[in-house]
């Protein structure tokens, strides 16, 4: 008589943990550190892909890059010294690269052109255009990459978001640094606030609804004065978020995560699970460069309440939604996602594989437009797969993998390099029993 079939026990996380800094902030350092004459030395920044294209671009201008592991120097000639690009500047994959960059080279009134991998140029950039267009900006190709921009003078807008963007609401600011006058963006919902952090705007009262913040060039002056010479980059809140999900999706999980980024704009999830009644407790420490940072400890949670993310909550997860894809399959609970048709235009169709990711694991997914509805099996069925092309995904699919029912094949694992190099790492060393269920040895 056959034996009767026995699934593996899950394992658990377990540990305390440092992750890499915030790829957001990273980006923007790396971009005003090229308008600060003099250097700059960044601590904590991952290697991964996106950072090396923002980091390909100011060298293109003429910025000294010294780039050691957990270390990158940047010396620049100041604004005044920077110069055109010789080649078109890579921007690989990443569309804050390609957006923040469209907005300081429009600034700059450097002739230049951004091009990308096959998956950006595939990807909106006629938002960014269209702005920087009317306030003089001589821009050429499109929809998308690859640009040419034709340098020249710029003079202020005043500009209300049609989108929940901080890319965008990041490249208008960044021109306004160098426009004529006094440039003005409402956003109706807020986004990501890293940019005007970093260059001290205040928000100013107006008649019109939402938010509205003011940039001049007095503020190109006080952003080199303020920046300092040697800056630790708190760790990502995206990053952490797949090990939120997986401390929360395996029982007997505990989890210390320090020198955190705790900006309330990068807190939506966190707070989300929160309100479901996730055991999570965190404290600020510091601030840095107007930046909250502190220690967050999570501890799996029995109960959660039913998971719905829709309206204004979605621009400020969206980069969360595959590790919170994850926790629901982990949990074998049902999430529903609304008003989150941004995700169809990241770097991959991103509801699509969502759903292709989780279907193999044995989820059944309802997909429309701006969203989906998740139904996970009991316990996540041993899967073979290919993880990228998408790196987020990639790293929702290894977190499912944890609680799956026997070994899984996931191909392709390494994309998850273009923003977090050391998960796998990470994870493992984490994970209380051994080895990860995608690293069962060769026969």
């Amino acid at each position: 008589m056959a034996s009767p079939s026995v699934s593996p026990p899950r394992p658990w996380l377990a540990g305390r943990l440092q992750l890499p800094g915030d790829k957001s902030l990273g980006h923007r350092l790396i971009l005003l550190a090229a308008l600060k004459t003099g250097s700059l030395v960044l601590r904590g920044l991952p290697a991964s892909h996106d950072l090396q294209a923002s980091l390909r671009l100011v060298q293109a201008l003429g910025v000294h890059v010294d780039a050691q592991p957990g270390r990158i120097e940047l010396h620049s000639p100041g604004w005044r010294g920077l110069r055109a690009p010789d080649s078109p500047i890579d921007c690989a994959n990443s569309g804050t690269t390609a957006r923040l960059g469209l907005g300081l080279l429009a600034g700059l009134g450097l002739p230049a052109v951004l091009d990308g991998d096959p998956s950006l140029r595939a990807r909106p950039m006629e938002r960014v255009c269209l702005p920087l267009r009317s306030m003089g900006a001589r821009i050429t190709g499109g929809p998308g990459l690859p640009l040419r921009l034709e340098g020249g003078a710029l003079h202020a807008i005043h500009y209300t978001l049609p989108v929940a963007s901080a890319q965008l609401k990041s490249a208008i600011l960044l021109a306004g640094l160098f426009a004529q006058g006094e440039t003005r963006v409402t956003e109706l919902h807020p986004s990501r606030d890293h940019t005007e952090r970093l260059l001290d705007l205040e928000s100013v009262s107006t008649d019109a609804p939402g938010r509205c913040l003011c940039v001049t060039r007095a503020n190109l002056d006080t952003l080199c004065a303020r920046l300092p010479e040697e800056i630790e980059v708190p760790g990502d809140p995206s990053s952490a978020c797949f090990m939120v999900a997986a401390a929360l999706g395996l029982p007997d999980s505990l989890l210390e995560i320090r020198g955190l980024l705790l900006n309330p704009g990068r807190a939506a999830a966190l707070d989300w699970l929160r309100e479901r009644g996730a055991r999570m407790m965190s404290q600020i420490q510091e601030e840095r460069l107007g930046e909250p940072v502190g220690d967050l400890i999570v501890s799996y949670t029995p109960r959660l309440k039913d998971a719905r993310i829709g309206g204004a909550l979605v621009p400020q997860l969206i980069d969360e939604i595959p590790a919170l894809s994850a926790l629901a399959m982990l949990r074998a609970e049902e999430l529903f996602v609304e008003d989150a048709a941004e995700l169809r235009v990241k770097e991959s169709d991103r509801i699509a594989e969502i759903a292709r990711v989780c279907q193999a694991f044995g989820a059944r997914v309802e997909q429309w437009p701006a969203g989906f509805h998740l139904v996970p099996p009991p316990r996540p069925r041993a899967a073979t797969l290919e993880c990228g092309p998408d790196h987020r995904n990639a790293m929702m699919a290894q977190l499912i993998a944890l609680g799956a029912d026997g070994p899984c094949e996931l191909r392709g694992r390494d994309v998850a390099a273009v923003s977090f190099p050391a998960f796998e790492f990470v994870l493992g060393s984490l994970l209380r029993r051994h080895p990860a269920p995608w690293q069962t040895p060769a026969p």
